[in-house]
């Protein structure tokens, strides 16, 4: 099913995932996913385009964007993304406020982040009572290597911890990973992250 917006065709979900051989379940009201992508880094990742400094966000023309979204499709999941989308965190907070303003409350939202101010995120009640989920970008177990990816000093495993233990709703902060040549190069190595 097809939703025209903007002039263009957006796509719909009309089943939900299945199984393998399972028979699909269709979805009573179909809809879609957003990602609001934030420019610009903190860190220097080879492997990403949003190496360079943030550029200007128009939060009104945004505004105006997402209310005609939200008219017109029904968002399942909302997910803010970058580059690194709180590296302006005044910033992103009000486009955060905005932004749950906006959305129905049955839209999940998640935060990709590398943990630049993730202590932040976690203390301010009015993200963290509504984020389904922060994930957390961490390419290697140490902290070392993970920092020598980003090309910047991350937040480092103990740091992590000790948010971590502040949390009330210990399922919403998980981890990322991209799994890079000459740092992570087996499966054998990937079961072990969880005890490093």
């Amino acid at each position: 099913m097809l939703k025209k917006l903007y002039g263009i065709d957006i796509p719909l979900r009309t089943e939900y995932c299945r199984y393998f051989n399972s028979k699909p379940v269709s979805i009573l009201e179909p809809y879609t996913n957003m990602y609001v992508r934030f420019k610009g880094c903190n860190s220097k990742c080879d492997f990403c385009e949003y190496i360079n400094s943030a550029n200007n966000f128009n939060i009104k023309k945004y505004e105006k964007i997402l209310i005609h979204i939200v008219k017109n499709i029904k968002l399942n999941r909302f997910n803010f993304t970058g580059g690194e989308p709180t590296m302006d965190y005044e910033k992103f907070k009000d486009v955060f406020d905005i932004t749950n303003g906006i959305l129905d409350k049955s839209t999940k939202i998640t935060i990709n982040t590398n943990g630049v101010n993730l202590a932040k995120l976690v203390d301010d009640k009015s993200i963290i009572n509504r984020v389904l989920n922060i994930s957390l970008s961490r390419h290697h177990y140490d902290d070392n290597k993970n920092n020598e990816i980003f090309n910047s000093n991350n937040i480092g495993k103990d740091e992590i911890k000790d948010i971590q233990k502040s949390i009330k709703k210990k399922d919403i902060l998980n981890f990322t990973c991209n799994l890079i040549n000459n740092y992570i190069d087996n499966k054998e190595e990937v079961y072990e992250l969880p005890r490093h």
